[in-house]
């Protein structure tokens, strides 16, 4: 069996520590490969991470040598130092979650010159890092993905009780700003300024008529939106490198500019659409999410994985 080795310095549920959990179960369900963690000391033992049930099955001490294959996403690349970043010599895969990696003023820019078989879960990843001339080691791309058999099933119009949520934990200023501009439109608003745990934040998208989702100003490949389409909400998501993937304007969402006239503008017109209009734009949603099943992205990787020396 092959050991692939993962780090995580856990310190709060995240998009990103949800895809390398995916990872690390991918790699569990190849055969020949074995995934073994190591967690920091100041990670969060919460029920919001999801390796809580193997706890006792994490390691204890950071054996690098034991590695066949390193695997790192994000700053894990700090539990090296720089030397051996540099001069390892089993191939390392690198989880690449955000356009920031190709910001030459962003910390993690320096790893590009890192040696590393690159997997970016976003088209906008690539193509912000594609041609840097940094980047040492080949670079793909698997789009993120999710495990949709775990969400609940997908309500009615007639039992969605919340017009319109704002899941605006990225950004929670803009998202109190319009709650505010909302509050006299007679409407039942929800919104989403602090962390709550994942199964509610699936429960409020499958009671809520439309959610505006607000990213971040860039991202990797933002979930929450693809969540929202599986579950049947209206998504509203402004056009920031990390979306397009998903977010198509006026096929299965309004994808605005990311500024509150325009996202208000959005609204006002989702909210006025003929109901035909409004039902091919979910259905749409729903098509959409068929392509970003959770055994799409395993598939995807288990080439690399195999291929993993030959890349390398």
């Amino acid at each position: 069996m092959r050991k692939v080795l993962f780090y995580r310095d856990y310190r709060g549920f995240t998009g990103g520590h949800l895809k390398v959990w995916d990872y690390y179960n991918h790699v569990k369900a190849f055969l020949n490969f074995i995934p073994q963690i190591y967690f920091s000391a100041e990670s969060v033992w919460d029920p919001s991470n999801p390796w809580l049930k193997e706890k006792d099955q994490t390691l204890k001490n950071w054996r690098l040598e034991d590695a066949d294959i390193l695997f790192l996403a994000g700053m894990d690349w700090q539990i090296l130092d720089r030397n051996k970043a540099k001069s390892y010599q089993r191939p390392i895969i690198n989880l690449i979650q955000n356009v920031r990696h190709a910001e030459i003023n962003d910390v993690r820019y320096e790893f590009l010159t890192n040696k590393a078989i690159r997997i970016c879960v976003s088209n906008d990843i690539y193509n912000a890092l594609l041609g840097n001339s940094h980047i040492n080691g080949p670079i793909f791309v698997i789009q993120a993905c999710l495990e949709f058999d775990s969400f609940p099933k997908t309500n009615a119009s007639d039992k969605r009780n919340i017009d319109i949520l704002i899941a605006g934990l990225k950004n929670p200023e803009l998202a109190k700003i319009l709650e505010e501009r909302l509050k006299s439109k007679n409407i039942n608003i929800k919104t989403l300024t602090v962390p709550v745990p994942r199964h509610e934040f699936l429960d409020l998208l499958n009671i809520s008529k439309i959610t505006i989702f607000l990213p971040n100003v860039t991202e990797g490949l933002h979930l929450p939106p693809l969540e929202g389409m599986r579950l049947g909400t209206f998504v509203i998501c402004p056009d920031v490198p990390g979306v397009r993937d998903v977010c198509k304007d006026k096929y299965n969402c309004f994808s605005p500019k990311y500024n509150i006239d325009e996202i208000i503008d959005s609204l006002r017109k989702a909210l006025n659409l003929p109901n035909n209009e409004r039902n091919a734009l979910l259905s749409n949603a729903k098509i959409t999410t068929e392509s970003f099943e959770l055994e799409t992205e395993r598939k995807a990787f288990v080439n690399i994985l195999n291929g993993a020396n030959e890349l390398w």
